[in-house]
């Protein structure tokens, strides 16, 4: 990693690329029609996106882990839980063989 710091210098560049880039990519009506989380149709705080995410990801994991995984207190994930959240991210079933439900 040494000289990371150091400028660089670019003699030409060339913008093709991007077009080609942009092509290839949804436009951002379909995106935004795909995608209800994204940045602009976000009606969640991050850390709410990110407990949303992780439980997503695995539905399983246990409310600990989810406050460990976040860097929060279990007292912040509770709250997350029971504001912001409350009637959209649940556990449903036993404490032991239950699982995270996600209703957006």
């Amino acid at each position: 990693m040494r000289g990371v710091n150091t400028p660089i210098g670019v003699a030409t560049y060339s913008t093709e690329i991007f077009k080609e880039i942009e092509d290839a990519l949804p436009a951002w009506g379909a995106w935004d029609e795909a995608h209800p989380l994204a940045i602009d149709q976000r009606p969640f705080s991050k850390r709410a996106m990110q407990l949303i995410a992780l439980v997503t990801a695995d539905p399983s994991m246990k409310r600990e882990n989810v406050a460990e995984r976040m860097n929060v207190s279990l007292s912040t994930v509770a709250r997350l839980l029971s504001k912001e959240l409350k009637g959209v991210v649940y556990w449903e079933g036993s404490a032991k063989d239950g699982h995270w439900k996600v209703n957006l």
